[in-house]
């Protein structure tokens, strides 16, 4: 068994597609989401690895589900394209394309395979392709024009109500320019729909974090988490997740090998990991505006919440009520957002009346070996006869007298007359030696495992005592403990980045992101140098 950063990994996977191994970087891939299900990278090879095995059905439905969180992936486009026309979904196959271009207008090749595809369908190919208003607002958000871009937005939706693109870029750019109210109504409207949008959720963590900074975890970050478990080290000082040290996140790379009749099932999976996930193109607005209306996204979000439980609204709005329309609704909104303390998704703890049984049914391991008699059995009914006293050499002459009871029936003879006992139970039992003791199967104690770990420390065996704290750790309640011995050996052997990834990890279940983080990046220039 070895571990291996997520990113190598990637990386890794990405050498195998590009040399053409695409069976093995496929399996390497079910290894990642059978541990991370929703990690969105892993989900980008997926479906470059679908549409070179041309498995167009799977193909497709992992670009859709990139375009919901991403909008603007510019390869899950690109794909979408490609496989629409395939399918000789034209329309489709265009709208896609157009969505390319709009991130890189400048680009000739996708102005060319435009054309191509406007021919394709209406057998006349345009002289030159427009700019359009999409690839305008893109190229002011890039530029951080915020009032230029934000002016493009809202005429943008008046035309195109159902852009969920366009409504992402005004969120972003209302936020940038510091409207943080109105950004957070906006990205409120896009998660009703697309509740595992990359940018809405961590427009949200941030409103949430500056709303309660003694809060560290929110419904929002837990969906980030799910999409890149190198989110959960973010800081607030933290400029973006790519800053996260590789070695942060760690993933066994030892593929196991299924029957062939349990391949794994990539159509079950992914309906199974997004069945609550809503198509990307959700129903638009039917009444255009260029400004929102904070009504409908109130009754839009209760109704979401009677339709889908699972939705993201249902974290937000809960029970509370809808408030009055003459008050300011923005703000109630916001105190709500402040006041409501969203736990975690599958998150479950076990009953009380579980763990009082557990306890009591703990075996008692106070007697490590079967008990034994403090003296050896002697038979006492046998009377042996007085061994003389050996002095090297047997004389076979010296006369020796026999018992009666032993010359009546010679051993010689007794064994066939002897008559197998009618159980096992009959049969008898010789005495326990000492040489014949039967060690029970001993289990270490945590305290046991602590101080191996310790010993092993100190005698320069690390490995050994990594595997140690790894056992250990798996128990909560020694994990301060785990910490102190680590910090010690960290501070005694600085060079070892083993050392140093392990107490990390330890910050990290301990809820001590910042030393964890400042731990993982230690680590991180270990292994550089």
């Amino acid at each position: 068994m070895s571990n291996i950063a997520l990113r190598e990994y990637h990386r890794y996977i990405e050498r195998l597609i590009e040399n053409h191994q695409i069976d093995d970087a496929l399996s390497h891939c079910v290894n990642i989401v059978q541990s991370y299900p929703k990690e969105i990278e892993t989900y980008r090879k997926v479906g470059k690895i679908f549409l070179e095995k041309q498995d167009f059905p799977n193909a497709e439905k992992v670009f859709e589900i990139i375009l919901s969180i991403f909008p603007d992936d510019f390869v899950a486009n690109i794909g979408l394209s490609f496989i629409n026309e395939q399918n000789n979904r034209m329309d489709l196959a265009i709208l896609h394309m157009q969505n390319a271009f709009e991130l890189q207008p400048a680009n000739e090749s996708l102005q060319d395979e435009l054309k191509r595809l406007y021919n394709k369908r209406d057998h006349v190919e345009p002289a030159r392709i427009r700019l359009t208003r999409g690839a305008l607002i893109k190229m002011y958000t890039r530029s951080d024009l915020f009032e230029q871009a934000i002016a493009e937005i809202r005429l943008g939706l008046h035309e195109k109500p159902g852009r969920i693109d366009y409504k992402l870029a005004l969120a972003d750019m209302l936020w940038k320019s510091g409207k943080n109210i109105d950004a957070v109504e906006t990205c409120v409207d896009v998660i009703s729909r697309l509740p595992y949008c990359w940018l809405a959720n961590e427009i949200l963590d941030k409103a949430f974090y500056e709303l309660n900074p003694s809060e560290t975890e929110n419904h929002y970050r837990a969906r980030l988490s799910e999409l890149n478990p190198y989110y959960q080290y973010m800081l607030p000082t933290t400029r973006d997740v790519a800053d996260i040290p590789d070695i942060s996140v760690q993933i066994n790379d030892e593929l196991v090998e299924l029957p062939e009749n349990e391949l794994f099932d990539w159509q079950d999976f992914l309906g199974k990991t997004w069945s609550a996930l809503p198509a990307a193109e959700a129903a638009p607005t039917d009444t255009p505006s260029s400004e929102l209306n904070w009504t409908s996204i109130i009754d839009e979000a209760m109704q979401e919440e009677i339709t889908n439980p699972t939705s993201a609204v249902l974290s937000e709005i809960g029970d509370a009520e809808i408030p009055d329309p003459s008050a300011n609704r923005r703000q109630a909104f916001i105190e709500k957002l402040q006041k409501r303390n969203i736990p975690q998704e599958n998150q479950e703890t076990a009953p009380d009346w579980v763990m009082e049984e557990n306890q009591l049914n703990q075996p008692d391991s106070s007697n490590d070996f079967i008990a034994i008699p403090a003296e050896p059995a002697v038979l006492e009914d046998v009377n042996l006869p007085d061994i003389p006293e050996e002095s090297g050499i047997i004389d076979h002459d010296i006369p020796v007298e026999i018992p009666e009871e032993l010359a009546e029936n010679p051993a010689s003879a007794q064994w066939v007359q002897d008559q197998p006992p009618a159980s096992m139970e009959d049969a008898p039992k010789p005495p326990l030696q000492d040489t014949q003791q039967i060690r029970v199967n001993h289990e270490e104690t945590p305290e046991e495992k602590l101080e191996q770990a310790r010993k092993a420390l100190e005698g320069e065996n690390v490995q050994y005592a990594l595997n140690k704290i790894q056992e250990l750790s798996a128990d909560d309640q020694y994990l301060a403990q785990i910490r102190d011995l680590l910090e010690a050996a960290c501070e005694a052997k600085p060079d070892n980045a083993n050392l140093w990834l392990s107490l990390g990890n330890i910050y990290q279940r301990l809820d001590m992101k910042e030393k964890a983080l400042e731990v993982f990046i230690r680590a991180q220039k270990q292994i550089s140098l």
